[in-house]
């Protein structure tokens, strides 16, 4: 059989092992979570890093000032990988959610912030589905680096996905996931709507083949296989208890109940708070559906500099039917809620029409010139958000009423 790389004791280090953060704070004396010191202290991988770490640093106060270092010269597939992830970052990938999108996860955060008892020592990746009935939740399967152990329900990420960070390679489609999109620090793909369409394919067939004559069990072995109507890069059919392939999805299954599923029940349990906000996204909701449009709750992904969550919490966001998001934010007055209207990039131009008491008080364009539109409802008076095209036909009409009828 062939050896796979890297094994499985070291990729079982980088799941579970504590993170190089944590090694750091505690070398340096920082307050712990209760009991995560002695846990360290009894951890032998984390005592051996902890002196390394202080060796390191009693090197540094021993070097020589200008003493010159021989730098080696930077292998060929490094520099692949590093023009990759540089190509990733600069890709303009869309902020709001989008089914396709492969994200990042560097930290596991519930909805009051970090979870400081729990200590993710790698980044996860997940690739977005679609969201669920919870506004900042998706459902989507667990991305991983390791081609070797790919599977024949692992799709093997390729040119055709780039710009890809080297960070997403294979995607677990035997893995589903939920993803609390506070946890998400950037993204780091985006496929098509036609390979996300592949995914899909492959992931709706529930039962992976087993090793045969025509296609035995050979890890490691890359095989192209039918997904519906599409054709897709994955691993070679599964062998019996003894394929490493079987020990590695265990790990990895580990690691979505230790680090995405935590968050996902707290947010799951937490009550919501009633406000004139949320007043009026139960009215948008009613109206939406009286009228087939879809109101799809949407949380825009943290950005890299924001330090926190992707949203305020007195936001919420949503995108509706194929035109336009609404971002919903609570005003500094209650119980009044601000409004804006944002077009969406490959919708048609269209117009945007409010009134209160029956009086037009606004009559603004959605075009590229003018993305947004900005109105502030107040729930105690009877209002309408219209959308027009550029006929001059309605295509959506959201009477709000007052707050108490």
């Amino acid at each position: 059989m062939r050896t796979l790389r890297p094994t499985l004791t070291f990729i079982e280090s980088n799941l579970f092992q504590p993170s190089d953060e944590l090694i750091q704070r505690w070398t340096a004396g920082e307050p712990l979570p209760p009991g995560m010191a002695d846990a360290l202290a009894a951890n032998p991988d984390a005592c051996a890093r902890r002196a390394d770490l202080e060796r390191a640093e009693s090197e540094e106060d021993d070097e020589i000032p200008g003493e010159a270092i021989e730098v080696p010269p930077m292998p060929t597939k490094l520099r692949a990988l590093i023009r990759r992830r540089v190509a990733a970052r600069n890709a303009a990938f869309d902020p709001i959610p989008q089914a396709g999108q492969i994200v990042r996860i560097d930290a596991v955060r519930g909805p009051d912030g970090p979870l400081e008892t729990i200590d993710l020592p790698q980044p996860l990746a997940v690739l977005l589905a679609a969201p669920t009935a919870d506004a900042p939740i998706w459902s989507g399967w667990l991305v991983a680096t390791e081609t070797d152990y790919a599977g024949p329900d692992d799709v093997l990420l390729g040119p055709e996905d780039e710009p890809c960070d080297p960070l997403a390679r294979t995607v677990q489609t035997w893995n589903p996931v939920r993803v609390y999109l506070p946890s998400v620090s950037r993204v780091l793909a985006q496929l098509t709507p036609e390979r996300l369409a592949a995914v899909r394919a492959l992931a709706a067939v529930r039962t992976a083949p087993m090793a045969s004559a025509a296609d035995p069990a050979r890890p490691g072995r890359v095989v192209s296989r039918p997904a519906g109507s599409y054709s897709v890069l994955t691993g070679a059919p599964l062998g019996d208890d003894d394929d490493p392939r079987r020990a590695y999805r265990n790990l990895y299954a580990r690691a979505v109940q230790t680090f995405l599923e935590p968050p996902v029940a707290l947010a799951q349990a937490r009550p919501a708070a009633t406000s004139g906000l949320d007043w009026l996204v139960g009215v948008l909701r009613d109206w939406a559906e009286r009228c087939g449009e879809a109101l799809t709750p949407i949380t825009p992904l943290a950005q890299p500099m924001s330090g926190g969550a992707a949203t305020d919490p007195g936001e919420a966001h949503y995108q509706l039917g194929e035109r336009v998001r609404l971002r919903l934010r609570a005003a500094a007055t209650p119980p009044f809620v601000q409004v804006r209207v944002e077009r969406l990039p490959a919708a048609a131009p269209l117009r945007v029409e409010w009134r209160e008491a029956g009086e037009l008080l606004l009559k603004a364009p959605l075009d590229p010139d003018h993305p947004a539109v900005d109105v502030t409802v107040d729930p105690g008076r009877p209002s309408e958000l219209t959308l027009v095209d550029e006929a001059g036909a309605v295509l959506a009409r959201f009477p709000l009423g007052r707050a108490d009828e």
